[in-house]
């Protein structure tokens, strides 16, 4: 499955983390390290596949992980409206 940023919302790579910001209403989500590599990889326009195969290799763990984490990431990202499923 792809993914596209949703548009109101702007991100930061900070030291600790990224920051994501709702332009309309001034919210914003604080990223742990797994999170912020997820994100980047979205970012990136990589499908779901590709980041479980990523996490498995900067993670070193395994695939049923990787997918799990991904998938718990996607959803909640879905949920928030932070991204919008595309076709790929």
């Amino acid at each position: 499955m792809a993914y596209q940023l949703s548009g109101q919302y702007t991100w930061k790579q900070l030291e600790q983390g990224i920051v994501i910001l709702n332009l309309d209403d001034g919210t914003y989500f604080t990223l742990n390290e797994t999170a912020s590599f997820i994100w980047r990889m979205l970012t990136e326009n990589a499908v779901t596949d590709e980041i479980v195969q990523a996490l498995q290799g900067e993670y070193n763990c395994s695939r049923q992980v990787a997918q799990e984490d991904v998938d718990t990431y996607i959803d909640t990202c879905l949920q928030e409206e932070l991204i919008l499923k595309i076709d790929s």
